[in-house]
């Protein structure tokens, strides 16, 4: 089972080749490891979005989330089944601050000893940053979001998943 996502067309910075890697990829699978193609699922972004593509193919945060609850639900997959996720796009690095939300100080936000600064890292689906209907901007998917999918994934469906993540800052994703 495999899941590939490949993402070129990021509205403010597009990549090259992403998509293609993802294409390759699946090229990889169906015709030299012999992977079904019904047990391969794409989303890929393209630069110049065609409108012929359907909806639920794109990587947005809403499809790329919603795939691994279908995995945990499919009945063909049994358990250690292996399961393999590539991801290729950007990924980025958050500097974040635990606070402790009962503080009375007038610095929230300001690092100091007591509430220390940490790294999130994050992979960003194609429609980061746009808003929503609320219009609140659309997040990138978080280490610490991608993990806990991970986790649950794992108590689904075993412990033969495989992550391949070509993105920058994609250290501690599956940690």
């Amino acid at each position: 089972w495999v899941v590939l996502i490949g993402i070129n067309g990021y509205p403010s910075d597009p990549l090259d080749s992403c998509m293609e890697d993802a294409l390759a990829m699946e090229e990889y699978f169906v015709n030299d490891l012999t992977v079904p193609k019904e047990r391969i699922q794409c989303l890929l972004g393209q630069k110049n979005v065609d409108r012929s593509v359907e909806a639920s193919s794109i990587p947005s945060r809403r499809n790329i989330l919603s795939i691994f609850p279908s995995l945990m639900t499919n009945d063909k997959i049994r358990n250690d089944d292996p399961i393999i996720i590539f991801f290729a796009g950007h990924g980025l690095r958050y500097l974040v601050s635990y606070e402790d939300d009962d503080n009375d100080s007038d610095y929230k936000g300001v690092h100091n000893c007591e509430y220390p600064l940490e790294f999130m890292e994050a992979l960003c689906p194609i429609d980061r940053g746009i808003l929503d209907s609320n219009n609140n901007p659309i997040p990138d998917i978080s280490d610490w979001e991608f993990n806990t999918i991970l986790s649950v994934l794992s108590c689904a469906k075993g412990h033969r998943i495989t992550v391949l993540l070509d993105c920058c800052h994609a250290g501690s994703i599956t940690r």
